[in-house]
């Protein structure tokens, strides 16, 4: 076993003796030179042409130093990443421009590649045998190649970054095999691979993405060092604005020559040596060349550049305030938009914040967006795509709401403020009506003489106190009471016609149980009786009468009160709801000025005033509905005990104690309700009147028949009898009804006065 080793060992030592080895740190091994080129397909959107594109770099790349036998077993054998590594010369790209049509031949998008002078190259070759670690590879990459611009259907915007990478480990195919040996690394080497498939990072809409062909040479330690040339700048410049540019040829103590083209676009002011400073001096897009020459040879290099003025950015004017929240008190991202206009007008800037916390940024050739996030203020900065400012930085400031949400809440609280005053000038008028002004006025009046005469026309329809009369009403189905109370004063109820009603009720018993015994004397009373109930017939009629009159004016002022108080039911809510929008919006402009809401007319709890930072929606706060003040009323005095009654007097309410609160729609309800009442007393007067006229009919045949024969006199009295039952009971039935109106419409008229007048004061 010990000999195996000893042989092994050997063995490693000898292969490590014949390998050439970098002894010192500081010694730079000689590069790897590589030639790329790649060459696109064409974008491949439906009726779609352009995006074709081209790219090459050349250069050298750097060598990892130590045991040359160790880049077998490198991951990074050649990669430009290396310490050493020499300058990167620009990669040389051309890209088509992309045109789509619909099916009549109109454009429909465009994208176009405003190319930058780039160096921004990663090239890695890979020689480890790994497959688990996709080696050994080819890796390029080329980055910030150029901008894309993409105009479709009126919108614009940018891809800022145009690059492409190929890995011939994981995405692309390479042949031959990649395969270098020891032999190639200690002798030198010279070998062309080809490539294809998927390119990343090309931007879509732009260019193609895939490769029409590829390839790449390899050159190490065969033939005679090329010279190569750098040149690291940035040259999109502003007008007016000179740069000066350095250049780094290899091997050195070669000579320089720089050129440009147009000559008028990227003036070059002076050169020395490798140096030259170079003038923006007309806007438009060129590009600066440097050639470098070393023993008979020449490389050469291109930078793309370009001259922007700034002409204006929003037509000239100043940009105005930008706001959070909108119409609605509610926090949006709106995005403002700004006009910018470069000359080329095809130039490119870029737009920056000094603060990008308050607020984002974005452009293209010729439109800014600003999005704000927080209050604040800060300075908006256009500058080159080599970050040169450009003109003045432009004031921005961000606010709660912007001018023209403000105009717009402030138009709205204008409408609002004329709506109010319209509905408070018809609900006025409507309360001014003359008509309405006396109803509500006499209303008082009205009531009392209307209880006052369906009180008499109770007195005048019934009797109490005694038996035959309780008897009577119970038998009918009628529980009468002693006394009635009318205003607080009670009335003693007399009449005759309960008189007549038993000297007729003697006669037809009389008559029943002796009919052969019917004298002048019985015909006589009969007779009285008649006239008597005739002289009651002409006081009921008259009572009647006044009864209906005094309803109806009731009702004539009832049906005004309630028409005015059914239109309060629509025009209140309406009035209220506008209130409530009106306090809103002013104090959404409150907020907006950063002032604090108007004081109301009582004090109330201050608000909380929001916070600089606060990024909730606007706090509105809600006020309580308006109320109506109700004076309070006197406490009643202590009710002095009634006097017993048979029966307990019915409860009495009145037409005042019912309206709770006139504020609409309640007052409307209550009054209707009230108008129902007074139609059913109407109807119960027209019908206690037909029923009197019956009566009255009655009255005159029984007359007749009492000084007609004792045949005529015997036939009528039944009839008359039975006339004379009816009669009673349905007027008793009317007085009963009349006493349960009186009762709605007798107590407490006084409140009826007093609400009016707050429902009149309310809107005045």
């Amino acid at each position: 076993m010990i000999k195996k080793l000893e042989g092994n060992f050997g063995a490693f030592l000898s292969l490590l003796m014949s390998a050439p080895f970098f002894a010192h740190a500081n010694e730079v091994p000689e590069p790897v030179y590589a030639n790329v080129k790649m060459e696109g397909y064409p974008y491949e959107g439906e009726n779609c042409e352009g995006g074709d594109w081209t790219l090459n770099w050349k250069g050298p790349v750097h060598v990892e130093p130590g045991p040359i036998a160790d880049l077998l077993m490198s991951y990074t054998a050649f990669d430009t990443s290396h310490p050493g590594q020499r300058p990167i010369p620009s990669v040389i790209f051309n890209s088509k421009q992309v045109i789509c049509r619909d099916n009549d031949g109109k454009v429909v998008m465009t994208a176009k590649v405003n190319q930058k002078n780039s160096n921004k190259v990663q090239l890695t070759v890979s020689l480890a045998q790994n497959a688990a670690y996709n080696s050994p590879a080819f890796i390029f990459s080329a980055d910030e190649m150029g901008v894309c611009k993409v105009d479709a259907n009126g919108a614009s915007f940018d891809y800022p970054n145009v690059m492409a990478s190929i890995h011939t480990g994981m995405l692309n195919a390479i042949t031959p095999a990649l395969d270098i040996t020891l032999a190639d690394l200690q002798k030198g080497f010279n070998k062309t691979y080809q490539f294809d498939g998927t390119v990343i990072g090309i931007p879509p809409m732009c260019m193609g993405g895939h490769l029409k062909r590829g390839s790449v040479n390899l050159r190490y330690k065969s033939g005679t060092e090329d010279p190569t040339v750098a040149m690291d700048a940035c040259l999109h410049l502003a007008k007016d604005e000179i740069k000066e540019i350095i250049a780094q040829g290899s091997p050195a103590n070669g000579t320089y020559q720089f050129t440009s083209n147009p000559a008028d676009t990227l003036a070059i002011v002076s050169q020395q040596k490798n140096t030259a400073k170079i003038h923006g001096k007309t806007p438009g897009k060129g590009e600066v060349s440097v050639e470098y020459r070393y023993q008979g040879k020449t490389a050469s290099t291109t930078v793309a550049g370009s001259v922007v003025e700034l002409v204006s950015v929003n037509n000239g004017g100043n940009i105005p305030k930008l706001g959070l929240y909108d119409v609605n008190g509610k926090k949006v991202g709106t995005t403002y938009n700004f006009p910018l206009k470069l000359n080329p007008l095809d130039g490119y800037v870029q737009m920056t914040l000094e603060n990008d916390v308050l607020a984002s940024v974005a452009n293209t050739a010729s439109n800014i967006q600003i999005q704000p996030f927080k209050l604040g203020k800060t300075l908006m900065q256009a500058k080159t795509l080599c970050g040169s400012k450009i003109g003045s930085p432009i004031p921005i400031e961000i606010v709660r709401c912007d001018d023209e949400v403000q105009k717009q809440l402030q138009t709205k609280k204008e409408e609002h403020k004329r709506r109010l005053d319209t509905l408070v000038s018809r609900i006025t008028s409507m309360l001014a009506d003359t008509e309405f002004q006396r109803a509500s006025t006499e209303i008082r009046d009205t009531t009392k003489d209307m209880a006052i005469k369906t009180g008499e026309s109770i007195i005048n329809t019934l009797t109490f106190g005694r038996t035959k009369q309780v008897e009577f009403a119970k038998a009918k189905g009628i529980l009468l009471s002693k006394d009635i109370i009318v205003n607080a004063q009670r009335l003693d109820v007399v009449g005759n016609v309960w008189d007549a009603y038993n000297t007729v009720n003697d006669a037809y018993t009389t008559y029943t149980e002796t009919p052969k015994d019917v004298n002048a004397h019985i015909k006589y009373a009969v007779g009285a009786a008649v006239l008597a109930g005739r002289n009651s017939a002409i006081a009921l009629g008259k009572t009647y009468g006044e009864s209906y009159l005094a309803a109806k004016k009731f009702g004539t002022d009832l049906g005004i009160i309630a028409g005015v108080a059914d239109q309060l039911a629509e025009l209140e809510p309406q009035h209220d709801k506008l209130i409530k929008e009106y306090i809103h919006i002013s104090d959404h402009l409150a907020f907006c000025e950063k002032s604090p809401p108007p004081k109301p007319e009582e004090p109330t709890p201050p608000k909380p005033t929001p916070t600089e930072d606060d990024e909730t929606d606007i706090p509105i706060e809600e006020l309580p509905a308006e109320e109506i003040p109700v004076e309070e009323e006197p406490k009643p005095e202590e009710p002095k005990e009634p006097p017993k009654v048979e029966d307990p007097p019915k409860k009495t309410y009145g037409l005042a104690c019912r309206i709770q609160d006139l504020k609409a729609p309640g007052t409307a309800q209550h009054l209707r309700e009230l108008k129902q009442l007074y139609q059913a007393q109407q109807q119960s007067l027209e019908k206690a009147q037909a029923t009197l006229k019956v009566w009255q009919t009655a009255l005159e045949k029984m007359e007749k028949a009492a000084a007609g024969t004792e045949a005529e006199f015997v036939a009528e009295l039944p009839v008359f009898k039975q006339a004379q039952d009816q009669f009673l009971l349905q007027t008793a039935q009317h007085g009963y009804s009349s006493l349960e109106f009186m009762q709605e419409t007798d107590e407490c008229p006084e409140r009826l006065q007093i609400k009016l007048d707050q429902v009149r004061a309310r809107y005045n």
